[in-house]
């Protein structure tokens, strides 16, 4: 790689950092059930409701979800969901506002997505429950760029 695709490639996160918002998970759109929780009785059943990942321009992310738990009793409450760390960029050969994004959590863990310049696509567990289980699909719509990105907020 010459030294000019290593600044290019540097450079290219701030094509894609700004505010994603969650629009479905696994094929649904919004509000979707996620997962069934069993606490001493009857399950109760959980909906994602929300969501939204910054990508800061420092390569800095904030996710932050809102889960609906409805219980048996036809109660309901919310509980949010927060995650964060850091994320790096790497361009598509074909086009440089598209690609892939690896994001590192605070606590360690790993995950990618593929990222163009209006969405997101991220394959992960569930940032909730268990630790093992099936991984989902999440879709995300830009909703702005970055300040000073694309004359973004």
């Amino acid at each position: 790689m010459t030294e000019a695709q290593r600044t290019w490639q540097a450079s290219d996160h701030r094509r894609v950092a700004g505010r994603y918002g969650l629009v479905g998970v696994n094929g649904s759109l919004l509000p979707v059930a996620v997962e069934d929780e069993v606490e001493e009785g009857p399950a109760l059943r959980a909906f994602l409701v929300e969501g939204e990942l910054l990508l800061a321009l420092d390569q800095s992310y904030d996710l932050s979800l809102t889960a609906r738990y409805d219980t048996p009793a036809g109660a309901s409450y919310t509980k949010e969901l927060d995650g964060a760390g850091t994320w790096r960029f790497v361009a598509s050969a074909l086009d440089g506002t598209s690609g892939e994004i690896t994001m590192m959590s605070a606590n360690g863990g790993t995950s990618s997505a593929a990222v163009t310049r209006l969405s997101l696509v991220h394959r992960t567990r569930a940032p909730w429950g268990r630790r093992r289980g099936p991984d989902f699909t999440w879709v995300y719509i830009r909703r702005s760029a970055a300040r000073g990105v694309w004359g973004g907020e």
